[in-house]
């Protein structure tokens, strides 16, 4: 038998074990395009506060995110690795990264390492798992994004989970990837109850701003439930910067017109930030202080892996934000995929 038979043996022979050895590895991605029309105001006027588009607020045809995931499992570890473009991609990402974490199983517990979305708030990043298309003023000025750490799960029952996350420091707000060089990090806790069609959540998260050294701490509940065809949410939030502070509420509701079709949904929020600790500020740097936002929608499936969103949305905020006005009004189409 020559050199090169033998190996090729020894290949074919070793195949089967290292078939049997390889991890399990799913792939999934999402592509979210948009056309929004400025209502009340010019088309070359950003809006501070429209949501999907907040990141850059252009009127016209977008391209908001395409992202490409994958999911590989052996054994108690799996790694998960999410890269985003697109505005909202370029916003949320680190070098593109949306989220990218090494999962590992000891008995009950599960522990991640490396960097994953928020766990707070009722709006998401894929546009698809949303109720409206827009993300409304709760996601884009009461939350945080992302973090970079550790994170400990915890199955309290069949209902009710526990997490316990350590992650850079920040003001839990913006995305700390730990170019601050911060020596602060942010402890996080989030308990959650999850039983058919109900769903409650409470996040608390409690850490030092790095340019200020003031402590930050937040507040973050979210409840839905469905009733047949109905379904209701609801989001609250506290935030607190030493001395100052922000409270945001939001309300949504959805109607399917049919079982697997069309569905009818809407949206109102409300954020206070009488401190001027995030909401916009108008030509003259005055703060907003607090801001409305109302948004009506329909969602109409195109096959079960295609939507397309279409809405009108009005804000308002207590200050002239929006140019020469303390109001804006917009209408967009948005149209995802996803496998």
């Amino acid at each position: 038998m020559t050199r090169l038979t033998a190996l090729l043996a020894a290949a074919l022979l070793a195949t089967p074990a290292l078939a049997a050895d390889a991890p399990k590895v799913t792939m999934n991605g999402l592509v979210d395009a948009y056309y929004t029309l400025n209502l009340t105001q010019g088309q070359a006027l950003s809006s501070p506060t429209a949501g999907a588009d907040f990141y850059s607020s252009a009127t016209g045809f977008n391209l908001n995110f395409a992202k490409l995931a994958a999911t590989a499992e052996s054994g108690p570890a799996t790694l998960k690795l999410e890269i985003g473009a697109g505005k909202q991609g370029v916003y949320v990402g680190n070098a593109l990264v949306q989220q990218g974490y090494l999962s590992m199983k000891f008995g009950t517990l599960t522990v991640d390492a490396g960097r994953f979305y928020t766990p707070a708030g009722f709006e998401v990043f894929d546009g698809n798992a949303n109720w409206a298309y827009s993300k409304g003023l709760l996601f884009n000025f009461t939350v945080p994004t992302a973090h970079e750490g550790a994170r400990v799960t915890i199955p309290v029952s069949d209902t009710v989970s526990l997490a316990l996350t350590v992650a850079n420091g920040s003001d839990l707000w913006t995305n700390d990837v730990g170019m601050s060089g911060s020596p602060y990090k942010t402890g996080i806790a989030s308990l959650s109850y999850t039983k058919d069609a109900t769903f409650a959540a409470v996040n608390v998260f409690a850490s030092k701003d790095p340019a200020t050294t003031e402590d930050a701490f937040q507040v973050d509940a979210v409840a839905s439930q469905g009733y047949g065809k109905v379904s209701v949410a609801v989001q609250a939030d506290y935030v607190s910067l030493g001395s100052s502070s922000l409270w945001g509420a939001g309300l949504w509701g959805k109607y399917a017109l049919a079982e697997g079709g069309a569905e009818l949904v809407g949206r109102v929020e409300y954020v206070s930030d009488e401190d001027s600790l995030r909401l916009p500020t108008d030509a003259l740097a005055a703060p907003a202080k607090d801001a409305l936002g109302l948004t009506v929608g329909v969602n109409y499936p195109v096959g079960p892996n295609a939507a397309l969103k279409a809405e009108v949305r009005y804000d308002k905020a207590g200050k002239k934000i929006y140019g020469e006005d303390d109001a804006l009004a917009t209408f967009t189409v948005g149209a995802l995929a996803w496998f």
